[in-house]
């Protein structure tokens, strides 16, 4: 090939890139639009119904009247609405990872909110998952130690990325209650592993993301074996987080005595906050995808918190009007949060 030939092919080659990525701009930056969009008047709808029905509930509660049908008509405001914004945000979100470098012709991304919950019986909080992509899974609930990920945040205050987790089974870095941890290391055995490396060829004509070797290592909801694309390789937890620093202490105080079930402060290791700086967490925004190292800790992080940073102004709407509700308390003892 002459140096004329080659020195076109080359211009011709970031010339196309150069389209590629302005067009990958241009698509995310119209997602975004459409994300801000949406949330904007689903939030002022939804605070300013809130903030009514929360009035003619207080009104009845002071007069000391029977306020059962306000308090039901607020809680099922709240409900619905928060679950109707947490739905359709999931599914933009599912859209907007999809955008990032050709990743529409994978497989997608799967994307989910859990929050902290108390059991009054065994006193001791837990993680509950209020909404997930499908298949549904049944609701499975953990202790914050004994998953990798919101042990992680819990201990630093910064998001988690478990990149690789049949590796990190094998290291002995990774923690699930779904995973039996045997079958993960039988997977991991040179052997299980030279088999798959040779059974590549194959793989490439056919359905190559469905492992149905990985997904033996996962429980299933009385199936045999799970979907596959409950099976995940790769997983990032965004947590839904304020900065303590940002927060007046008396609203510190009143968070402290009446959130400190369902939440909690926690040091921050992002290295862009002053030092001491403590993080407020109460939910986390999760994603999982079925190949391994997938997620990017740019792109993929930073549209995380965006998601959990939107999720964040619902849900604590929810809870001003019922858990830090001096008339709602009185009248039951926890936050409705179970869809």
């Amino acid at each position: 090939m002459s140096l004329a030939m080659r020195q076109l092919t080359s211009f011709l080659v970031k010339t196309f890139q150069k389209i590629a990525v302005e067009a990958t701009n241009v698509k995310t930056s119209a997602i975004l639009n459409e994300i801000v969009c949406y949330n904007q008047g689903a939030y002022i709808q939804y605070s300013y119904q809130a903030g009514e029905l929360h009035k003619r509930f207080k009104e009845k509660v002071l007069k000391g009247e029977d306020a059962t049908s306000e308090r039901n008509e607020l809680q099922s405001h709240l409900q619905n609405g928060l679950r109707k914004v947490i739905v359709e945000n999931c599914k933009k979100a599912v859209v907007l990872y999809s955008s990032f470098k050709g990743r529409d012709r994978l497989p997608q991304v799967r994307v989910g909110l859990k929050v902290h919950e108390y059991d009054e019986k065994n006193k001791e909080q837990y993680i509950s998952t209020l909404w997930g992509s499908p298949p549904y899974l049944d609701k499975n609930k953990c202790t914050v130690q004994s998953n990798s990920a919101s042990r992680h945040i819990h201990t630093h205050g910064i998001w988690y990325h478990g990149y690789n987790i049949p590796s990190m089974m094998l290291a002995e870095d990774y923690s699930n209650s779904r995973i039996d941890v045997s079958r993960a290391l039988q997977y991991m055995s040179w052997k299980r592993r030279l088999v798959r490396l040779l059974a590549l060829p194959y793989k490439f004509f056919t359905d190559s993301c469905d492992d149905v070797e990985w997904r033996k290592c996962w429980t299933a909801n009385n199936k045999d074996i799970p979907d596959f694309r409950t099976c995940y390789k790769s997983t990032l937890v965004i947590p839904l987080t304020l900065k303590r620093n940002s927060l007046d202490q008396s609203f510190i105080d009143i968070v402290k005595e009446k959130g400190s079930r369902t939440s909690f402060f926690c040091p921050n290791e992002l290295g862009n906050d002053e030092p001491g700086e403590m993080r407020y967490i109460y939910g986390y925004f999760c994603l999982d995808h079925v190949y391994p190292n997938f997620f990017d800790e740019q792109f993929d992080v930073n549209c995380g918190y965006i998601f959990a940073d939107i999720i964040s102004l619902f849900l604590y709407t929810q809870i001003t009007y019922t858990k830090l509700s001096f008339s709602y308390m009185g009248t039951k003892e926890h936050i409705i949060t179970d869809f």
